[in-house]
């Protein structure tokens, strides 16, 4: 009796023997005979390899204990130990007298979260990380002492700097999670990141109150944007662990405000006569004005400041008299209160510091610069922008003198390794065949605009159409003209640049498609570009269904599990599902009968073109038969619903998240 695997194997040694298929024909019995115990051999090869790969699934029991990290306390007798491992958290599992516990089934080489609690809550509840050992035979385990405390509460007091009055609004955690594997996936660990105690006040002693484990050090973490408006509101406590918490039970806080006043920067020739430079503008005044004006009463230029941080005034290289003066900034830091005065930084020309003691909110600075007896002083970039403007993708360099932009300067900026298509009847030039697609990456240049400010030091390159969300760009800068000399100066500077998105994600964003060639039921590209209808080339079926998330969202998506399938408006029984590939890829919606030349995409989706981040599933019936889906219609349902496990950077940081979405086949 032969089962699935033996037909496969023996239709295997078949073919790689000559004339196998008449064997019966010529009733050779002994040539038979051989490759049946050929079949056997390599079936049992199988069957034991598939031993191994079952009994790795539940290879490893694990053996280990939990104890209080103070002596003479005693462990409360409903502590648990629950697992997690495979997607999903499994059955808890008490410990006994000693603390000791054995868990047995588990799979090897893979990360594990280990949650100790109890539940009622005799202990601080902590989740410690390990990976189980690589093993294809049942193996115990032996993992570190848990170390646990029962609730302490440490009570301290905060004043606000300066006025001594309780402070309110603290927010500080204290992270509970034990020790982990430095190999342990960082995903896993992100799944129990909430597993902080938070500082509260009490309001009737006026003191803040922070349950820790106790006899264990914990570390520490401070909020000090409460607003979350990217600026900091208060400054740090210097506390980054309990131990240093509990011995300081009173401490003080500083309040970060913006600065506000009226700057007023009087600039003295080396003879200490009064000179007007030609612009003086601001580069970080948050909320305050960046131009400065100037006051022909006082000779001096104001600036309305309001800053978070320190305030940065650049004044560009400007002539007067035939004096050349060379550029220079002013730095003003925070104000002092123990002294009363601003710190202010003079750099360029001549470097000096000096306190200044504001008057009636004007804080006033003479500027001494450095002049030399020439005319074209040599141009130097001051600053630049971080990076594209959000909304017009404007790029702008500041100098330190005036400039122009020449026929022999150049802007020039290059969308690095974009998609080049070119299609077999887009034109007779070239020699692509029709019936033929070329796909190719190559740096592509996009026309600009350049326009002139601040006196013509700042330049600002401008794109003459939107850039592509998630794009690379370069941006070059060479020969601008020294406009005070007329000459092209030697300048060149290069910059990498990124297009961030500006849409925000969304869980409903996410797709499925069959990559049918088909949306809606109708064939996305009748025909290829040598006119043959494509029709006959695709089915309107397909059992290769992907979950799709535009790579321009910053997702990556790392499993995803079949809940609920409906083909052709019946619901599939589904006797096993799973991911069989993933990755990111770029789509491009072409015909099925289209031939690609050069570089491939993936053509037959009917999402939009562009480059995607996609887990394809294999879906199987109560028959273990693919389930096959057409295109979802009004008339005709398919879709799947599907659990999402997908990672998401948030700010430079990355975040696994989950969700349950129905998803209509594309």
């Amino acid at each position: 009796m032969f089962n699935y695997s033996k037909i496969a194997l023996g239709v295997t040694a078949c073919i790689a023997l000559s004339g196998c298929l008449e064997v019966e024909d010529n009733n050779n019995d002994a040539l038979v005979a051989q490759l049946e115990q050929q079949n056997q051999i390599l079936q049992d090869q199988l069957d034991h390899q598939i031993e191994r790969s079952k009994a790795s699934k539940t290879a490893i029991t694990l053996s280990g204990s939990v104890k209080l990290a103070t002596e003479g306390d005693t462990l409360a007798d409903d502590v648990t130990v629950t697992l997690y491992y495979n997607g999903k958290w499994h059955d808890a599992v008490m410990v006994d007298e000693a603390g000791n516990f054995e868990i047995a089934g588990l799979p090897s080489n893979t990360d594990v979260i280990a949650q100790v609690s109890s539940p009622s809550n005799a202990i601080m509840t902590r989740n410690f990380f390990f990976e189980t050992d690589y093993s294809n035979a049942p193996v115990v385990q032996n993992v570190s002492t848990f170390e646990v405390g029962q609730p302490e509460t440490l009570e301290f007091t905060v004043l606000e700097e300066g006025t001594n009055l309780p402070f309110e609004g603290l927010v500080l955690e204290a992270h509970l999670n034990g020790y982990h594997n430095g190999w342990v996936d960082e995903a896993i660990r992100e799944l129990v990141e909430d597993n902080v105690s938070k500082a509260t006040l009490n309001s009737e002693t006026g003191n803040y109150e922070l349950v820790v484990p106790k006899g264990i050090n914990t570390s520490l973490s401070q909020t000090t944007d409460l607003d979350a408006d990217g600026m900091d509101d208060v400054e740090g406590l210097g506390f980054s662990n309990s131990y240093q918490l509990k011995f300081n039970p009173v401490t003080y806080l500083s309040k970060i405000e913006a600065e506000q006043f009226k700057l007023a920067l009087t600039f003295l020739a080396p003879d200490g006569s009064v000179v007007k430079p030609d612009n003086i503008f601001a580069t970080n005044n948050d909320f305050g004005e960046n131009k400065a004006s100037f006051d022909d009463e006082s000779q001096s230029f104001t600036l309305d400041a309001n800053y978070y941080g320190n305030l940065e005034v650049l004044i560009p290289s400007f002539t007067a008299n035939d004096i050349t003066y060379q550029a220079s900034q002013v730095k003003v830091y925070n104000f002092n209160e123990n002294s009363q005065t601003y710190y202010v930084r003079i750099d360029g020309g001549y470097y000096y510091n000096v306190d200044i003691v504001p008057q009636d909110n004007i804080v006033s600075v003479a500027v001494r610069l450095r002049g030399e007896e020439q005319t074209t002083p040599n141009l130097e970039l001051v600053s630049t922008t971080q990076n594209f403007h959000p909304e017009s993708h404007a790029f702008t360099y500041y100098f330190n003198a005036p400039i122009e932009v020449g026929n022999r300067t150049e802007a020039k900026l290059l969308h690095t390794n974009a998609l080049v298509v070119t299609k077999g009847n887009a034109s007779t030039d070239d020699n692509i065949a029709p019936g033929t697609t070329e796909i190719r990456y190559e740096d592509v240049e996009v026309p600009v605009t350049t326009s002139l400010a601040f006196n013509d030091t700042a330049l600002t390159v401008t794109p003459n159409s939107k850039l592509v969300e998630g794009g690379n760009y370069t941006l070059t800068l060479r020969r601008p003209v020294n406009k005070q000399s007329g000459y092209y100066d030697d300048f060149y500077d290069n910059k990498y640049l990124s297009v961030m998105t500006t849409t925000s994600f969304a869980e409903t964003l996410f797709k499925a498609d069959n990559f049918n060639y088909r949306k809606n039921g109708k064939l996305i590209t009748a025909t290829n570009t040598a006119g043959v209808e494509s029709a006959d080339y695709s089915s309107e079926e397909s059992s290769q269904i992907c979950v799709l998330i535009e790579n321009k969202y910053n997702v990556s998506i790392t499993n995803v599990e079949v809940i609920k399938a409906v083909a052709n408006g019946q619901d599939a029984t589904i006797s096993n599902s799973w991911v069989n590939s993933s990755g990111s890829s770029r789509l491009y919606q072409l015909a099925a009968n289209e031939w690609l030349s050069w570089y491939t995409v993936e053509k037959g989706a009917a999402v939009e073109n562009g480059s995607y981040n996609k887990s394809c599933l294999s879906i199987l019936d109560d028959n273990s038969n693919n389930v096959m889906f057409k295109d979802h219609t009004n008339d005709n349902e398919n879709s799947i619903t599907v659990e999402i496990e997908y990672r998401i950077n948030i700010n430079g940081n990355w975040e696994t998240k989950y969700t349950e979405q129905t998803l209509n086949i594309n």
